[in-house]
């Protein structure tokens, strides 16, 4: 037995269980039941033999009564079938709403796949060894004690997000200004007499930078470059060089400037030459990454 043949008998037997109840609650239905009876008995040509002839009547009533019933069959029967149809197309329409939104669902997540992945923020840590960091600080040493008589002013900037950055730095540069020079000894005279003790001057002055989380109006420049950028001036350019081989002794990633904004020479009591050591956001190191091990 095909599918198809079972469906029409499914939607015949779902219309003769509909139709008594159609029958019973339907006024049209009634009203067209009693009105084929009536007809059928006012039609007769013999309307009188037909009142005589009790059994005949009765015959003629009930087969009025069955067609009756068999034309509401009908109609049970189309209306089941326009039912079904409807449901249907209700039914079509949904799965094509869902379609369509299953389809903008496909699209969006398409285009979050095909969007470019977000770079994860890099996350300072020294990656310097003790050995090497005692190298930078030593080569930082020679250069601030190039110049014996005046000692340069430094300057440390970086944005607050990098403050274990800036931290680390710091101690570096201290470490470096604090770093004693190799004495030489002392030669006795020919009387036997001593020279005098070399009086040994401070290696660099580091002056404080106002906090940009709290003061506002410093108009110190954010910086543009990841790393150190070293800032001298005119007066020290050399030193600017010999700075920059120190810290990019295959460790940070140096560049130099003599540009040097008002907001950062007014922090220089005037004392000595003036370096800004200017720290970026992001990753210090250079692209061959920290310093080479040996």
């Amino acid at each position: 037995m095909s599918e198809l043949f079972r469906f029409y008998v499914a939607l015949l037997f779902r219309a003769f269980l509909a139709c008594p109840a159609l029958i019973s609650s339907n006024w049209t239905a009634v009203s067209l039941s009693a009105l084929v009876t009536v007809l059928g008995f006012l039609f007769s040509p013999m309307k009188r033999a037909l009142l005589k002839s009790g059994p005949k009547t009765l015959v003629r009533s009930a087969l009025a009564l069955i067609l009756g019933c068999c034309g509401l069959f009908i109609y049970s029967l189309v209306l089941q079938i326009y039912t079904d149809h409807k449901s249907l197309m209700s039914t079509n329409t949904e799965l094509k709403q869902d379609l369509a939104n299953r389809a903008g669902d496909i699209g969006r997540l398409q285009q979050q796949l095909n969007a470019p992945k977000p770079v994860a923020a890099y996350v300072y840590r020294n990656e310097m060894t003790i050995a090497q960091t005692v190298s930078v600080m030593k080569e930082l040493s020679k250069v601030f004690r190039a110049d014996t008589l005046t000692p340069p002013i430094v300057v440390i900037t970086a944005p607050p997000a990098e403050s274990n950055f800036k931290e680390d730095f710091y101690q570096l540069v201290v470490a470096a200004c604090q770093q004693r020079p190799p004495k030489p000894r002392p030669q006795p005279h020919p009387r036997g007499a001593f020279d005098a003790p070399i009086v040994e001057n401070i290696g660099c002055m580091i002056e404080p930078v106002p906090d940009p989380r709290i003061e506002v109006d410093t108009h110190i420049p954010k910086p543009i470059y990841s790393g150190v950028v070293i800032h001298t001036d005119q007066s020290f350019s050399m030193a600017g060089e010999m700075l920059r081989n120190a810290l990019g002794y295959g460790c940070f990633a140096v560049r130099k400037s003599q540009n040097m904004p008002a907001a950062i020479t007014r922090l220089s009591p005037g004392t000595g030459p003036l370096i800004w050591f200017e720290l970026g956001s992001g990753s210090p190191w250079n692209t061959k990454g920290p310093c080479p091990r040996k």
